[in-house]
């Protein structure tokens, strides 16, 4: 699962670019006094154990009771997906679960793999609804009575459509390579550390001397297989786990440089930062730090995955500009600004990162 959670957070701030990828349910919480009370007008009973009430706003209620309590601890229901569907649940929906004075919040997955340990999830299938809290105790009883209603609408849609990705079976052919705005092509390169792996070691090789590639930064925490590469002659190698070590390797380095990406925020930030810094339009930043990734997963520019890919990196510089979608003429002084006040960097260092690329 370690490669999904890359996309996981591609760029994306916070795990984009961050945590926009896990929702933190770790604890039940009372219900307070204030709390919606449902009197439904439209019922429908898909079977005999649940009632559902759909109102105005996609105030969608199901009320149902816990028939089993499985051994993994996970609690079952009797609602089926296509009742839950129906009525306007769908994948990446957040609901509110209600058991007796006791709430919280579970998105709708289909592997709890999808949450982070202590979180609650919701799995629909033909079976019925399965409530869990992954790798923590649930807390539930059979014969409980539980009241699912909409939290939030697509709320967890982006993690669970990364959550989604497989790859493609494409093998490596080439490396990614860079030009956006001053940024001179034939100086930066990138390669997805599962992609390179999963090539055959005299191929990896090959492209490695194709463009003369003089120093690999190597971002993938161990998930690449470079150092089993036969490198050209005085290749310089070094390992990065933040963005500050890696953008200074990149300036004390000779290039053409390679840069090994893996499932981290560092892998995520480094490619866009490096083209807002150098001029680039944020179009040409989406298309470019997202290519990597499109090659391993098999993306087309129209699928959902992608245009979810793109969001998170729009987001990313939003959230920079304090809220607000850049020109592509800010993006520059924007990336200045990170580099010095969140990474670390000071003005010469900047300066000479520009000139390493240009």
């Amino acid at each position: 699962m370690k490669n999904k959670w890359s996309i996981i957070l591609m760029l994306g701030v916070a795990l984009l670019f961050t945590s926009c990828l896990s929702v933190e349910n770790g604890s039940v919480e009372e219900l307070s006094t204030d709390a919606k009370v449902l009197t439904p007008s439209d019922l429908v009973t898909p079977n005999n154990s649940s009632t559902t009430s759909v109102t105005s706003n996609s105030n969608i209620v199901i009320k149902d009771s816990i028939t089993e309590i499985t051994s993994e601890g996970v609690a079952k229901t009797n609602i089926d997906a296509s009742d839950a569907i129906a009525e306007g649940y769908d994948y990446g929906d957040i609901l509110r679960l209600t058991v007796g004075s006791k709430s919280f919040t579970a998105p709708i997955v289909s592997s709890s793999d999808e949450v982070n340990d202590g979180s609650y999830y919701i799995i629909f299938n033909s079976n019925g609804a399965s409530i869990g809290r992954r790798n923590s105790d649930l807390g539930l009883s059979v014969g409980d009575r539980i009241t699912f209603e909409m939290e939030e609408k697509e709320g967890f849609l982006r993690t669970h459509i990364l959550h989604s990705l497989k790859p493609s079976g494409a093998k490596l052919t080439d490396l990614t390579h860079y030009e956006a705005g001053s940024m001179k092509k034939g100086h930066l390169f990138t390669v997805y550390a599962p992609l390179f792996t999963s090539t055959d070691s005299a191929s990896a090789s090959a492209l490695l001397e194709k463009y003369n590639i003089s120093a690999v930064v190597d971002l993938s925490e161990g998930m690449s297989n470079i150092l089993s590469v036969t490198p050209p002659a005085n290749l310089e190698y070094t390992e990065a786990n933040d963005l500050a070590t890696a953008l200074r390797s990149i300036i004390s380095l000779k290039k053409p440089y390679l840069i090994v990406l893996g499932d981290n925020t560092v892998s995520y930030h480094i490619v866009p930062i490096l083209e807002a810094l150098l001029g680039g339009r944020l179009d040409q930043i989406i298309s470019d730090c997202l290519q990597p990734y499109c090659e391993y997963y098999g993306l087309s520019s129209d699928s959902r995955e992608y245009k979810e890919l793109a969001n998170m990196v729009t987001d990313f510089f939003t959230e920079l500009n304090k809220g607000t979608v850049p020109r592509d003429k800010s993006l520059l002084s924007l990336a200045v600004t990170y580099l010095r006040s969140e990474v670390g960097l000071s003005v010469d260092e900047i300066s000479s990162l520009r000139l390493s690329l240009r």
